[in-house]
């Protein structure tokens, strides 16, 4: 699959040669901008980044066991900012494509209540 390259090597001295494969790196990195475990009420902001797309679009949402929320609608906008109002633990998640690739990256993030 394109745009993937096969490499040839040959060493005349040791009459011996070698195939190799090179592929096109994707790869999604998720992270946060406060430490675990935010307070209820905080503001957190999630950044993705992405290596190996074009023009990437990022679709972010949250995860709580089987449930599944999109928070913010596929964009050109890296990052995704929160305000948690329950505590708990949750998943945030981020999925990434472009016109010809996609990746996807979690996160399980924990809210605590500051009052507690």
């Amino acid at each position: 699959m394109a745009p993937d390259i096969l490499v040839a090597l040959y060493d005349p001295a040791s009459d011996k040669g070698s195939l190799s494969w090179l592929r096109k790196l994707i790869k999604v990195d998720l992270s946060a901008s406060l430490a675990q475990p935010a307070a209820v009420g905080a503001e957190v902001v999630f950044t993705a980044s992405a290596v190996g797309f074009h023009l990437p679009q990022y679709e972010f949402y949250i995860r709580k066991d089987a449930e599944i929320t999109v928070t913010q609608e596929a964009s050109a906008k890296n990052a995704w900012t929160w305000f948690p109002e329950i505590e708990g633990k949750v998943t945030i998640g981020v999925r990434v494509s472009d016109a010809k690739e996609k990746g996807e990256t979690e996160l399980a993030f924990d809210v605590a209540n500051p009052k507690k």
